[in-house]
């Protein structure tokens, strides 16, 4: 039987005894008190009973365990894989930037090697251009000595045997005139007019 199916007790009232008030009172708290206590027993024992049944209708905790341990293994497989993959696609990533930073090294030299040749070319060429051009200089300043004082247009007999047997120059090649020197009288001082060619 519960207490709250009993009654509350009564004591015979005695002379020299408690306050009969201050034991009523706690007697009517304990007695609360202790019905709660059984209703809160109560619901444990009900929801116990409940969780026994649940679990007998459900897999047991064994097989929940074998469960959770494969989905904890498929998940670490899985992140096993994509870090794989990322890994490969790192690799791929590292082979490709550093095989066209290798072709861009190699285009550059190319380049580089090819612009040396060309000033390499064109500083012999230049060099060949000056020394023509102090030869025809040391020319132009001989001609310069040797027609000083006549008039324009004319030329000693001798100054014309030079001036036929000179060397023309041109950007290219050297074409000389192959024509046979005269005899010079150098003694004689006249003049012939410069022919033109």
């Amino acid at each position: 039987m519960s207490i709250k199916e009993q009654a509350a007790p009564e004591f015979a009232p005695a002379f020299r005894g408690y306050d009969r008030e201050q034991v009523d009172e706690y007697v009517v708290w304990l007695r609360n008190e202790a019905i709660l206590a059984e209703d809160r027993a109560g619901h444990a024992e009900t929801t116990l009973a409940q969780c026994r049944r649940e679990l007998a209708a459900s897999p047991t905790t064994a097989g929940i365990s074998e469960r959770l341990a494969a989905m904890l293994q498929l998940a670490t497989e899985e992140a096993e894989d994509i870090r794989a993959r990322a890994r490969a696609d790192s690799e791929a990533t590292i082979t490709k930037a550093e095989s066209r930073a290798k072709w861009t090294i190699d285009e550059a030299n190319q380049l580089r090697d090819a612009i040396q040749r060309e000033i390499d070319e064109l500083s012999a060429a230049r060099e060949q251009l000056l020394e023509r051009l102090i030869a025809l200089g040391g020319q132009v300043v001989d001609a310069t000595e040797r027609f000083r004082g006549f008039p324009p247009g004319q030329v000693p007999v001798a100054a014309s045997a030079v001036t036929a047997a000179a060397t023309l120059y041109d950007a290219e090649a050297d074409v000389g005139v192959d024509e046979p020197e005269p005899e010079l009288d150098l003694a004689a001082e006249e003049t012939h007019p410069i022919s033109e060619r």
